[in-house]
C-alpha cells in the first residue's frame, strides 16, 4: 500500500477572506473526526495537487499539522474549482 505524507498549518483566515489565500497558492482545508472539533487548516496548493495526483488504489494518507505528530486521515471531499480548475477546498477525516 502506498503512503502519502502531507504537511499543513493552522489557518486563521476564515470565510470569504480565503480567496486571498488561494491567490497565494494556498488551499484551505478542514480536519474533523470523532471526538474532536473541526480544525481549519491550510496547505500548499502545489504540494497538495501533486499528492492527490499520486493516489491510485489503496493509499494511506498521513497529515502532519505544524508541531504535531502525523495523523492518519481519509480525504473525505475534494472541492474543485469548476470555473478555473485547481482546488477550492479539501476535507480530511481523522481515521481512528
Amino acid at each position: 500500500m502506498a503512503r502519502i505524507d502531507l504537511e499543513a498549518q493552522p489557518r486563521q483566515v476564515l470565510g470569504k477572506a480565503v480567496k486571498a489565500l488561494r491567490r497565494q497558492g494556498i488551499i484551505p482545508a478542514n480536519l474533523y473526526g470523532p471526538g474532536m472539533e473541526s480544525v481549519p487548516l491550510q496547505l500548499d496548493g502545489h504540494d497538495l495537487e501533486r499528492a492527490l495526483g499520486r493516489i491510485q488504489g489503496p493509499t494511506e494518507v498521513w497529515l502532519k499539522v505544524a508541531g504535531q505528530s502525523p495523523t492518519r486521515v481519509v480525504i473525505k471531499e475534494v472541492q474543485p474549482d469548476p470555473r478555473y480548475g485547481g482546488l477550492l477546498h479539501v476535507d480530511f477525516f481523522r481515521a481512528a
